[in-house]
């Protein structure tokens, strides 16, 4: 006998994580968000590999998918302004924004490099890290990018400069590299360990940050590495040693954030002496973590999660509806019924559906109406498929099998 599926995932989640400060504006998808950088309070942008560009104007309530150039998504972004915006992926993908996000011109790198950071400290010069110790280098606003000589062969995951001409790059097995001379020369700092460094952060001058991790996924270690001058010297943090770091904040010299695997969120109000963990209601992996004020942050992570904060991860979210997606029958040949019921009745619905792959395709988009939405699936290929019902702040997220 086909049997009832009653989806309830994005909704428990939410109402786990609603008393502890950080509240849930999307999960349960395939796919998983590397990115999130806000231009002003209300306009952010998220996304991934084997994902797209989105965009929000509305604090993240609402996020609505760009049309990139490429097939593989893009690994980074990072804009200069509210207008200009760079991205970086697969097969030297560079794409550049002067208006939002609207439309994107490519400037792809000449070779078919894995390009996976991308960091500008002035408007006209950037620079992107990538496969086998890869440093590029833009003095013209991204129209053409030429490569530095990093001297190092492993991946390089993360670029930040404090100031036109010093930066830092990270990678793989442990690897620091720091320029005074704008990227015409690197030099190897020591780490003192093999990790994979994925986020490098300097809130002030001398004083930086380093996330590390382990990526044999069998092995949760990690460490969150400080210097305070220069990167002569780098030293762990008080930071868990069981968790894989994968993303650094820093609101000011002592206030900082680190999110990681098993839904780690961390906090630092004494510039890294110690860390405390906040609940963050998920456990997937979180990747990347931006504050557009000093109360006001975003992290993303795995399974197309994005969450918010108000109250710098503490304090209390007033509870928000539940509702609950049913899906009737589950497997499925030919139609299948979805209802959806909000605890709250005053609240108006105005909800539309999305029918996914587990490839992220777009495949079927409607209206849902009333007490029940009958959607024809007979012209799917037999698999497994979610479906997305957005129009309340949290999404929720079913999944079903077509026969």
């Amino acid at each position: 006998m086909k049997k009832l599926f009653t989806v309830l995932l994005s909704v428990i989640l939410f109402n786990a994580v609603n008393a502890q400060g950080w509240q849930i504006m999307n999960s349960g998808g395939i796919a998983t968000y590397n990115y999130v950088q806000f231009t002003d309070a209300n306009t952010g942008y998220t996304g991934g590999l084997f994902s797209s560009v989105f965009k929000t104007t509305d604090g993240g309530v609402t996020w609505n998918k760009l049309n990139i150039p490429g097939s593989f998504g893009a690994t980074a972004i990072y804009f200069t302004d509210s207008q200009n915006g760079y991205a970086v992926g697969l097969l030297g993908l560079i794409i550049k924004t002067t208006d939002g996000g609207n439309t994107w011109e490519s400037h792809p790198y000449q070779f078919l490099s894995v390009l996976v950071s991308v960091y500008f400290p002035v408007p006209d010069t950037g620079y992107i890290g990538g496969g086998g110790g890869l440093i590029l280098k833009s003095t013209n606003a991204g129209r053409n990018w030429y490569s530095t000589v990093s001297g190092d062969t492993n991946s390089i995951y993360s670029v930040y400069f404090t100031n036109a001409v010093t930066g830092y790059a990270v990678g793989g097995h442990g690897t620091i590299l720091k320029t005074t001379d704008g990227g015409s020369t690197w030099v190897h700092q020591v780490s003192g360990t093999t990790l994979t460094f994925m986020s490098v952060k300097f809130p002030s001058k001398d004083t930086g940050y380093i996330a590390g991790a382990n990526t044999a996924m069998e092995k949760d270690t990690g460490v969150i590495l400080r210097t305070t001058n220069g990167g002569a010297t780098w030293v762990a943090t008080g930071a868990s040693d069981t968790t894989r770091y994968g993303g650094l904040f820093f609101l000011n010299a002592r206030t900082g954030y680190a999110v990681g695997t098993d839904g780690v969120i961390l906090q630092t109000t004494d510039a890294g002496a110690h860390w405390n963990k906040q609940k963050s209601g998920v456990s997937v992996g979180l990747s990347s973590v931006f504050f557009s004020d000093n109360k006001t942050g975003y992290v993303v992570g795995g399974g197309e999660t994005i969450l918010k904060t108000t109250s710098g991860g503490t304090g209390i979210f007033n509870p928000s509806p539940v509702r609950q997606l049913t899906i009737i029958p589950n497997p499925a040949s030919s139609r299948i019924l979805i209802k959806s019921q909000q605890s709250a009745p005053a609240v108006q619905d105005h909800l539309s559906f999305a029918i996914y792959d587990m490839c992220g395709r777009d495949l079927i988009r409607g209206q849902v109406s009333g007490a029940g939405t009958m959607i024809d699936i007979q012209s799917l290929p037999a698999g497994v498929y979610y479906i997305r019902l957005t129009g309340d702040e949290i999404p929720v997220i079913g999944k079903f099998i077509k026969e």
